[in-house]
């Protein structure tokens, strides 16, 4: 039984999956006023509920990607190609074999390739699905500005776990430097003990080096450094007519939670022995 479902919703259809939510004992994570509601949407992709019993949590999505990632991709630039399936004794959409791929490859870029069973679900994926539209996939992830990605994604598929790609997908993969110079470092990650979690600068840095284009990695950096995010709101709440300082304090905020971390990590490489 799975205990933390991602629900794709509309943006316009949030607060009503929201309220559904909590008249079935869910708790959004955070208490927000409605105007930081209204922004938190804005700028955010999930919506976190939590069950009463603290056993269930359920993610309400209504991006992709999420803001902390150069592509920003929305939900109906995946919706009009959808299939139809049937779940619980019900017809539902869902997405077509190529666009699932997709978005797999993209979900294991957002967390850079952390699990080998992310690696899997692409493997499976592919073989499974012998009709798969090569041609289709790949003009679609490159009208979306992620070849990349999805890229790197086959590569770790066909590299670790043998997967069968079409001898042109292939050789584009392996044309492509920044793929081979990714795939190496994730599998040396996947196959030797880590010492830590991948921080936000090593993450950021992976985030950047997958990116197609640099219009991307340079709005992926501005978005990181200015959108404000729950953590400016909630200890230091400003009323909406000075809602705009958030702006100017999450920088400073995120420079001083983590310049000083980094800072410290440094000085203590050079000073131990």
């Amino acid at each position: 039984v799975s205990t933390d479902l991602d629900i794709l919703v509309h943006r316009r259809d949030i607060l009503k999956a929201k309220d559904l939510l909590v008249s079935l004992d869910y708790s959004p994570k955070f208490s927000l006023s409605p105007a930081q509601e209204e922004a938190f949407l804005d700028s955010h992709d999930e919506l976190l509920l939590i069950h009463e019993s603290g056993k269930a949590h359920v993610e309400l999505h209504w991006r992709i990607t999420p803001r902390d990632f150069p592509l920003v991709l929305r939900f109906e630039q995946f919706e009009g190609q959808s299939e139809r399936t049937s779940f619980e004794g019900k017809i539902v959409p869902t997405f077509t074999p190529e666009d699932y791929l997709l978005i797999l490859c993209l979900h294991g870029a957002m967390h850079c390739w952390e699990q080998l069973n992310w690696v899997c679900d692409v493997a499976e994926l592919i073989r499974v699905h012998q009709q798969m539209d090569w041609d289709k996939l790949m003009k679609k992830a490159i009208s979306l500005n992620c070849e990349r990605i999805l890229l790197l994604g086959l590569f770790l598929a066909q590299n670790l776990l043998e997967t069968d790609l079409p001898p042109e997908i292939l050789k584009r993969a392996q044309g492509d430097l920044a793929v081979k110079s990714l795939a190496h470092s994730i599998r040396q990650r996947l196959f030797t003990k880590a010492e830590a979690p991948l921080g936000i600068f090593e993450r950021s840095l992976f985030h950047l080096k997958v990116s197609d284009r640099l219009r991307d990695r340079v709005g992926y950096c501005l978005r990181l450094a200015f959108t404000p995010t729950v953590g400016d709101w909630k200890p230091a709440p400003l009323p909406p007519s000075l809602s705009f300082l958030y702006y100017l304090l999450h920088p400073l905020r995120v420079t001083g939670k983590y310049g000083w971390f980094y800072l410290k990590r440094l000085f203590l490489k050079e000073t131990l022995p």
